[in-house]
């Protein structure tokens, strides 16, 4: 139906939808006991939306420790996640996501990556992280064995 821009609209908000209504047109009015309910349902939305924002922050600063920890007991620096490590010489460089790579340590490559590690850095070696994964076998057993740059 058309309504000419000149006649009066109304805004009902009911259910937690709102709804256009001409001048004059019949609308039910909620009673106390259902805006009650919508609002007790609203406000439960909200608190869930509250907790799980939480619980997500609380993870990414789980993850952050472990990140820290992981760096500083590698001697990598923690201000720069794309930094590599070079030997004494400088003859060889290595990334945080390259070591977590070759150590398995697969909660720590995922917050890297998270947190903003570059998974195309090369190392000395010429190898990018994922290279570190191709060279990982698994035997019947169940073993692993990795391969490593020489």
């Amino acid at each position: 139906m058309f309504f000419p821009w000149f006649c009066s609209l109304f805004v009902v908000i009911t259910g937690g939808r709102c709804k256009l209504l001409l001048e004059g047109a019949p609308f039910r009015v909620c009673s106390a006991d259902e805006v009650r309910a919508w609002e007790e349902t609203r406000s439960a939305k909200v608190q869930r939306a509250l907790e799980a924002k939480e619980r997500e922050q609380a993870k990414q600063q789980d993850d952050w420790m472990r990140v820290t920890a992981f760096l500083d007991f590698h001697k990598f620096r923690t201000d720069d996640l794309n930094v590599p490590k070079v030997s004494c010489w400088g003859f060889k460089k290595s990334y945080p996501l390259h070591q977590a790579m070759k150590e398995e340590n697969w909660p720590v490559v995922a917050a890297l990556i998270s947190f903003g590690a570059n998974p195309k850095l090369k190392d000395s070696c010429g190898k990018i992280a994922q290279d570190y994964v191709k060279h990982v076998k698994v035997s019947l057993s169940g073993t692993v064995f990795g391969g490593r740059c020489g």
